[in-house]
């Protein structure tokens, strides 16, 4: 009767145990579930350094409905190949901050570069570092309404010619806005916009890239308040032959910029476009229309401090190829004005071709002879009866040379009286792209 006692006592126990135990199971799922539909409604979906991370943050981008906001805490998350998004609307990625939330793609195997944006409407991405991808750090392409703002994108080893392209590369896009970056080690452009309308890029810092910041075969675009430093090129305002959504920029504001000292050894791979920028540029205008060039510091580089430059030149020279019939290879409508030009650097040993040739007729043994304003001489034959290609309107201690390159300097001159006129004021640009809350 005893043993009875005790084995009823037992199973009571027992069954009491299990009782309690599956409720508390039951609880936790319930505020699981409620945690997670908290997620969904707050629409924020949050992720930190894990073994798993990087397949639970493509899954999201995959799966994720419109209007969600992944969330990177604090951390290095190490990558091993790219990561996609596209097809998507009104979606965030933000991190912790610039120096807090890194994506390291140093370890990359797979994937042309690291994160890939296609087709996105109203993307925003802040607050994050991005670097060291096995190609371009950051593409995001046929999107509207794009916007990098308080962050970085870098390339953390040597500036040569194995780092990726473009640290920041949106292209055949609309309303581009770029706010408060940093860019590194790029060996193409650091910043690149390229085939896109209504652009802004603005306070953002870059150097030590092949060419600083670069806005190519671009619609209405605004390069505002940045600073290029040792760049081999501050600022690249370029059109291209053969590209297929827009053949030729127009209408590109360049203002209220630092451009100083961009001296560095040009170390794009053979064969790259940038390969014929030479060291010591501050800003170049490839066959580009309607730029205005005001109120920037263009400080010690070395071989220009404005360039314009026909496409022809770099087919005579560098042996490029111009076959497209609708683009026009020279400037035009260019007006440079109210800026501060210093020069006060020694020559430079490190020259590649085009720049070799040109402080070889101008700098050389005395570098502060080169022209602030330098122009190739190749003269728009589509110019109107007393149309100018370009105008200048700056103090009179800053020279100008008409350099002739291609006939290798028979009819250089100094003459800036024919461009001595007022061209054409450009309108602000204004863009809708999405800001932090």
């Amino acid at each position: 009767m005893r043993y009875l006692q005790l084995s009823l006592i037992a199973l009571f126990l027992a069954t009491f145990s299990m009782l309690t135990f599956t409720g508390c199971s039951k609880d936790d799922d319930d505020d699981d579930d409620n945690q997670q539909q908290q997620q969904n409604q707050d629409g924020v979906m949050q992720f930190s350094p894990s073994e798993t991370f990087q397949d639970d943050l493509q899954t999201a981008l995959i799966t994720m409905e419109n209007g969600t906001v992944i969330e990177l805490a604090a951390g290095t998350y190490n990558f091993d190949s790219s990561i996609s998004i596209k097809d998507k609307n009104n979606i965030t990625i933000r991190g912790a901050g610039q120096d807090e939330t890194i994506l390291d793609f140093s370890g990359q195997q797979a994937g042309a570069e690291g994160i890939l944006g296609e087709n996105l409407d109203m993307f925003l991405m802040h607050d994050l570092t991005v670097r060291d991808a096995i190609g371009d750090n950051i593409k995001i392409q046929d999107s509207d309404g794009i916007t990098f703002m308080d962050m970085a994108s870098v390339y953390t080893g040597p500036a040569d010619e194995t780092n990726g392209a473009y640290a920041l590369y949106p292209v055949t896009s609309t309303h581009v806005l770029i706010d408060n970056v940093y860019i590194r080690g790029a060996s193409d452009a650091g910043i690149y916009v390229g085939q896109s309308d209504k652009v802004i890029v603005r306070n953002s810092l870059c150097e030590e890239n092949v060419a600083g910041i670069e806005v190519e075969n671009c619609t209405d675009a605004e390069v505002v308040g940045n600073t290029c430093r040792n760049n081999t090129g501050g600022i690249l305002v370029f059109s291209l032959p053969g590209l297929p959504v827009i053949k030729n920029g127009l209408r590109t504001r360049v203002y209220d910029n630092k451009l100083h000292n961009n001296n560095h050894r040009n170390f794009a791979p053979p064969g790259n476009m940038v390969e014929a920028v030479p060291p010591g540029c501050g800003i170049m205008c490839l066959a580009n229309s309607s730029i205005e060039v005001f109120n920037n510091e263009i400080h010690d580089n070395a071989v220009m401090g404005v360039g314009i430059v026909s496409f022809t030149t770099l087919v005579a020279l560098a042996g490029e190829n111009l076959n497209d019939e609708d683009y026009k290879p020279y400037c035009k409508d260019i007006y440079i004005h109210d800026n501060d030009f210093r020069k006060d650097v020694p020559y430079q040993e490190d020259m590649n071709q085009i720049g070799g040739i040109l402080t070889g007729a101008y700098g050389y043994p005395n570098p502060e002879d080169m022209p602030h304003i330098i122009w190739d001489s190749q003269v728009d034959p589509d110019l109107a009866p007393g149309e100018k290609q370009f105008c200048i309107q700056e103090d009179p201690d800053v020279t100008f040379g008409a350099s002739d390159i291609t006939n290798f300097f028979q009819n250089k001159n100094d003459d800036i009286t024919p461009f001595l006129c007022e061209g054409t004021v450009l309108a602000p640009v204004t863009v809708n792209a999405p800001l932090p809350e």
